[in-house]
This record gives structure tokens, C-alpha cells and sequence, in this order.
């Protein structure tokens, strides 16, 4: 009886950490690819919207991410590194370096982030807060990306 129920519990537990491990790597999955910013807009006198700023995020197969900033002037590195998935809505930027023109305190940070998807996986949904400058929590996280197909 003790040998059955030992069998049981560590099946149960064997089963359990298959299952976080395959939601991991699932999510993981989800995140790879391209990803623009749905940014802020701009109404021209005309009435049409415009993007001033294009942001892309890449997450790679490899675990590691970059974003790139795209603008009528130039196009730029803003900050990459590498990601690591938590659990099924939480994941880890480790920022390895940023641009100068990037805003707040990035390069040689870790920041944890909320993810969630839309149910057809093509919008990712971002928050958390974001170090200043001056290295104290100030920006806010509330970002949403679309898939780029």
C-alpha cells in the first residue's frame, strides 16, 4: 500500500512539473516572432493617423529579444537582451545594452513583466514598471503589441 501510494504521489508530481515545464516552453513559443507597438498617434490636419515612432520587438528562438525604433529620420537599437518565461504570465527582460536615445534606466537591468494574449495569440499585452534615469521606478509599463505577419 505504501509503495502504491508513493508511486502515486511522485507520478503526481512528475506530472506537474512535465506540465509547468510544457507551459513554459509553450508561452515561450507564443512570444517568438515579430511584434509592433500599437504606439501613440498622431491626427494630421487632414484627419489621418499617424505613427511618429514604429516600435518592433523580436523575441528569438534562443531567448534573447531586441526592440528597434523606427522614425522618419532613423532607425535604431533601442535596448536587447535576453528573456526568460516564469510562468504563464510573467517573464523576465535582462537588458543587455540600450541606446542612448532610449528612455529610462535599461541597460544591466531585470525587469519582470505581466504578458497576456488575445485569444487568437496576435495581440500581446505588456505591463510593469520601468526604472528612470535616476534608477528609481518611475514609467509605468502598459504597452500592446500586434503580431507582425
Amino acid at each position: 500500500m505504501k509503495n502504491a501510494l508513493k508511486t502515486i504521489i511522485l507520478s503526481a508530481c512528475l506530472f506537474t512539473s512535465i506540465s509547468y515545464a510544457n507551459a513554459q516552453e509553450t508561452n515561450k513559443t507564443f512570444l517568438k516572432g515579430i511584434w509592433e507597438l500599437d504606439g501613440p498617434k498622431v491626427t494630421t490636419p487632414d484627419g489621418k493617423q499617424l505613427v511618429l515612432v514604429h516600435l518592433v520587438k523580436i523575441f528569438s528562438e534562443d531567448g534573447t529579444f531586441q526592440n528597434l525604433a523606427f522614425t522618419p529620420v532613423e532607425s535604431r537599437l533601442s535596448h536587447k537582451g535576453k528573456f526568460v518565461v516564469l510562468d504563464d504570465n510573467s517573464y523576465e527582460e535582462i537588458i543587455e545594452s540600450q541606446s542612448a536615445q532610449s528612455n529610462g534606466k535599461l541597460s544591466g537591468e531585470t525587469y519582470k513583466l505581466k504578458y497576456s494574449f488575445s485569444a487568437d495569440k496576435n495581440q500581446l499585452s505588456l505591463k510593469g514598471v520601468i526604472k528612470g534615469n535616476d534608477g528609481q521606478e518611475k514609467f509605468q509599463l502598459n504597452e500592446t503589441w500586434n503580431r507582425v505577419k
